[in-house]
């Protein structure tokens, strides 16, 4: 299903993608227009792919680029989210999303040009355009604080010092060669 919603391509408003990247509607309506894709009552079909090229074509910085795919996912996939701690690895998000491995390592590969292992730590903002990448939004998950682990009783009693037991080792024979 994901594939499906990664694929799907949608009909977009003209002025809100210009202005998601940064260009006027005329500019757009003419990068659209070099890339053949039909242009009929301010709307146009796209999908991750078509703004990507776009992107490219007007020069926008990623973050445009992503904005402008976030009009997909707003639009298209009735706002999918996904709760996640920071520090999430690419295998962590394939599992949170229904994803194939493979799939999100191709995706980091050849569109984020992030040569990554499934068990590399993804910085946040890597992970929230990854999801969006695959139609998702990205909710991060406050971490409980650490609580403080009270010194054990019997270091009260012996000023300080916490008693524990001796470390013992066991050395075999050496042999010194004479």
């Amino acid at each position: 299903m994901s594939a499906e919603v990664k694929q799907r391509s949608m009909q977009l408003k003209l002025a809100d993608v210009a202005q998601a990247l940064g260009a006027s509607t005329e500019t757009l309506e003419a990068a659209l227009s070099g890339l053949g894709v039909a242009v009929a009552n301010g709307q146009f079909e796209a999908d991750n792919d078509v703004l990507e090229l776009i992107g490219e074509e007007l020069g926008a910085s990623p973050a445009q680029v992503a904005a402008a795919k976030a009009l997909l996912v707003r639009k298209g996939t009735g706002g999918k989210t996904v709760s996640m701690a920071p520090g999430r690895t690419p295998r962590d998000i394939a599992a949170a999303i229904n994803v194939p491995d493979k799939e999100v390592l191709t995706t980091l590969i050849k569109k984020f040009k992030q040569m990554k292992t499934l068990t590399t730590v993804l910085d946040d903002d890597l992970t929230e355009a990854l999801c969006k990448d695959f139609g998702w939004t990205v909710v991060w998950e406050v971490p409980e604080p650490v609580k403080a682990v009270a010194a054990p009783k019997s270091a009260a009693k012996t000023g300080g010092k916490v008693l524990r037991p001796p470390v013992v080792t066991i050395m075999g024979h050496v042999d010194h060669g004479k």
